[in-house]
């Protein structure tokens, strides 16, 4: 038996602000949009709309605006997208 329960509960941890965030991995939906973010002229608009969006998926039903994401660097925008298409990549590598 394959418990898709214990797949489900993943989440990838962020420290914001010094309150650890939980976030739900991406679903399907996400990283198909996720997947269409190029590099081009409003391309980093995009990543600041999926970020966000991917940061509102948490366990603690937190939200976050833009606004408050334009205090971030690049580098911090950069560490949440990797970490996310980390997920991703291994989730592709073992999906068990």
């Amino acid at each position: 038996m394959v418990n898709l329960d214990l797949l489900m509960d993943k989440t990838m941890d962020f420290m914001i602000g010094g309150e650890l965030i939980k976030v739900n991995e991406p679903s399907i939906g996400m990283v198909k949009r996720f997947s269409k973010i190029e590099d081009n002229e409003d391309g980093l608009e995009r990543q600041i709309n999926m970020v966000v969006e991917i940061l509102n998926n948490n366990t603690s039903a937190k939200k976050f605006t833009r606004a408050q994401l334009d205090i971030f660097t690049p580098r911090i925008l950069k560490a949440i997208i990797n970490e996310v298409l980390g997920s991703i990549r291994d989730t592709d590598n073992n999906p068990n």
